[in-house]
């Protein structure tokens, strides 16, 4: 990904998620931590017996900073996934219920990293996505940490679009529907500038969002 994407992921997509130190539940009961970055297998795999493996490989802390059991995290993601009554008052609501924390440092490192996880099945889905403008692929990262790194299975006209590099195309197509809309605005910036960028020949590494193009005289 453009390093200008990278250095900039983490603040994007808290704008949209928030950034909590601790588990939650999200609207539909997945498990979630850090700036949304989902912990809950069930979402990939209903019914799997052990769906809270992906929460044991964080740094949890107690709250006196040592490192947290497995034991003890699987505990606390049973807590969070059983106060499903807390999901309609956000997931701030989950602090008072859980003890176990995530420093600053592990919250950007668990974005980043997330970041590259889907950029990994990006890159293999759109053979030019390491040329595409960063504006284009800090869009489709968008569209990924609501939709999930495969969201383009289910978005044929963007995929479609994004092929033949029509990133205003993409603009028109990247709407999430259910509540996203101030993401989705986000994102049709994004791919409204990549297509300004191409057109007029600019440089692909500089991000302009959160500058919409179209409205710069």
């Amino acid at each position: 990904m453009r390093s200008a994407v990278r250095s900039i992921v983490c603040a994007f997509q808290e704008k949209f998620e928030g950034a909590l130190p601790h588990l939650y539940a999200d609207r539909k009961n997945l498990v979630t931590t850090a700036i949304g970055r989902l912990v809950d297998l069930s979402e990939v795999s209903p019914g799997a017996p052990y769906p809270w493996v992906p929460a044991l490989k964080m740094p949890w802390k107690r709250p006196d900073a040592t490192l947290a059991s497995p034991a003890e995290i699987i505990a606390e993601w049973q807590l969070v996934k059983s106060r499903q009554e807390l999901t309609v008052l956000g997931g701030r609501a989950y602090r008072a219920i859980t003890r176990l924390r995530l420093t600053d440092a592990d919250v950007e490192a668990i974005t980043i990293d997330t970041a590259i996880e889907f950029e990994s099945h990006l890159q293999r889905r759109f053979v030019e996505w390491d040329t595409w403008p960063a504006d284009a692929q800090l869009g489709t990262l968008s569209i990924a940490w609501a939709e999930g790194p495969l969201f383009f299975t289910r978005f044929p006209k963007f995929s479609a679009a994004a092929d033949r590099l029509d990133f205003g195309i993409c603009a028109d197509e990247s709407k999430i529907p259910g509540g996203y809309d101030e993401r989705n605005i986000a994102s049709a910036v994004c791919f409204n500038n990549a297509a300004a960028v191409i057109k007029a020949g600019g440089d692909f590494e500089m991000l302009h969002w959160p500058t919409d193009l179209a409205s710069v005289d």
